[in-house]
This record gives C-alpha cells, structure tokens and sequence, in this order.
C-alpha cells in the first residue's frame, strides 16, 4: 500500500498538553486536546463531512480513544478505507502508526529524544537494489511542550539504522513564529496561519500554497465545554461542513 500521509483537511497543532506530545495528531487534528480527551473520557469522536447541499456524507472519519486519553485507532473512508492503529512506549510517547487497507499495510516508526524534547518519524522503503530509501522528519518542542520547528531528511543509504542514525540529506524546513493569538508556520511551498481564542482554543487555519496557487481556509466552532462541533472548510467557490460527535466511556 502507498504511504497514506492524509491530513485530513487540517494541519499543526501547537497547543501545550500535560500528555506528552503526539505529532501524529499535531499534524492532522490541530484543534485536539488529548487532555481534554482524557479528562472528559471519550471514547472516540466521529467526523462526518457533508456534501456541498449537505445530502450526503463524503467523508468519514472515527478516532477511537482508551482510557489514558491516548489516540490508538484511526479508520476513515474518503473514496476508500483504510485504518491506522498507534502504538506507545512504556513513557506514553508514539512509537508507531500501522496504516492498512484491504490489500496491504505500512508502517510509521516514531522514536522520541527526551534529552532533545524531539521526535523522529522514519518511513522506509527497499529498492529494487536492495538499498534502503528512507525519510525522516523531526519535531523539536520548547520546554512548554510546544512545536518549534519541523526538518525533513532523505537519502538512499545500504541500511536500515533506528530514527535519527541514518545518513540523510536536509530537504525542507518549517518555521514556526508565534505571538498571543496568532502561530505562523512557513514552509518553501506553504504558509499557514493558525489563529486562537484567548482561551486558547484553534478558531481558524488559513493554509497558502504558492506552488499551486490554492489558499483554503478552515474555522472551528466549539460547544460550552470547549469540545468542537464543527469545520467550515471552503477554497474559493468551493466549501463544506464537518460534523463532529463524541462517544464516552461509562
């Protein structure tokens, strides 16, 4: 199976949790609290994106939860399905994502550096060669629990070593500002604004891409408790809504 890097029409999350910090979901659920999560006992919440006259249903997605607030399985039908389940170390730090569909399955490797307050997430591929063609990126956080910055590597190297012990090139980076309100993130192609309540919570992401000239804009609104009910995501003339509903352990 190809490699599923879906963002699922969201981007960085840059909010400190007291968990430790999942860049998994940093990257695809920026509005998440994975303390919340736990606190409030979810046991999975559901987001059901509409059509453009709110008819049907085009894409799914189901996270499920356990107990200590942790994300453990993914599924999701966009066009097809597909599943992802996460693993953790015995500290609560990601170590893996085993993304499946019906014919096949990939798996992500994550290794954290407590030292370095850094991630590593490594895909690997062999080649026809027999050589390793490896990718590596890296997520670096303050003392806050923040994300900083995010380096990509790659290389083709004969072996297959852990996250961060390989040979590899730099080929992007992205930089992150931030001030009370608003984060920036910039990358060489893209520049996204992320933009916050003064209770911290994500109200809207705007993402520019300059390669391919398309800005697309998402805002979130969110219940009394602070839980999030709904995306509005639209690109030019294009838009739609995503419903969210929550499940609970009792």
């Amino acid at each position: 199976m190809k490699k599923i890097f879906i963002l699922l029409s969201f981007s960085f999350c840059l909010f400190s949790f007291l968990q430790a910090q999942n860049p998994y979901v940093e990257l695809s659920y920026p509005w998440l609290n994975l303390q919340q999560v736990k606190e409030s006992k979810i046991k999975s919440i559901m987001l059901a994106t509409m059509s453009a006259d709110n008819s049907t249903v085009e894409k799914q997605v189901v996270l499920s939860f356990n107990q200590n607030g942790q994300l453990v399985k993914e599924e999701c039908q966009v066009g097809f399905k597909y599943s992802a389940a996460f693993s953790y170390d015995n500290s609560g730090h990601l170590s893996s994502a085993v993304f499946s569909d019906e014919n096949s399955s990939d798996t992500i490797n994550y290794l954290y550096f407590p030292a370095e307050s850094k991630y590593i997430r490594q895909t690997a591929e062999k080649t026809t060669s027999g050589t390793w063609d490896i990718s590596e990126t890296s997520f670096s956080y303050n003392q806050s629990g923040l994300l900083m910055s995010v380096v990509d590597f790659q290389g083709i190297v004969p072996s297959r070593e852990k996250p961060g012990e390989n040979s590899l090139g730099r080929t992007s980076e992205t930089y992150v500002n931030r001030s009370e309100k608003e984060t920036t993130l910039k990358s060489m192609d893209v520049f996204q604004t992320l933009s916050y309540s003064s209770k911290g919570l994500l109200q809207s992401w705007k993402s520019e891409n300059f390669t391919y000239n398309i800005t697309e804009t998402f805002e979130y609104s969110y219940d009394q408790t602070g839980r999030l009910v709904m995306i509005d995501w639209s690109q030019e003339v294009n838009s739609s809504k995503t419903f969210v509903t929550y499940e609970f352990y009792k």
